[in-house]
């Protein structure tokens, strides 16, 4: 292999293992390195990555939801208007499955 796409077989490695192993504490230090190797597709790459920094690091370090998708797919509804999917609620309201939420609503 050359020295080239063993560069970059490493590059993409490592990166595959801060995704699946959520170590974006490690992302800064692997966006240094691979700007330093000289490939024109993995530069453009990081220049993606630092382009919403926090958001990349958040998405590498914190484990994964499938919010909206989840309270649709387990029937709950938002505790402050049970007529609307959960989806529909902002991100600092809670959603409670629909019996509770009823009774919340109730109350």
């Amino acid at each position: 292999m050359s020295g080239l796409l063993a560069t970059a077989a490493d590059l993409v490695r490592s990166f595959a293992e801060m995704l699946t192993g959520l170590h974006g504490g490690r992302l800064g230090e692997w966006i240094a390195a691979a700007q330093q190797a000289g490939l024109p597709g993995i530069a453009s790459f990081t220049n993606g990555l630092t382009s919403d920094l926090d958001a990349v690091t958040a998405g590498l370090t914190l484990p994964r939801s499938s919010g909206p998708v989840e309270a649709t797919s387990t029937g709950s509804r938002c505790c402050r208007c049970t007529a609307e999917p959960a989806s529909t609620c902002s991100a600092s309201e809670c959603c409670l499955p629909v019996e509770q939420a009823r009774t919340s609503a109730d109350q």
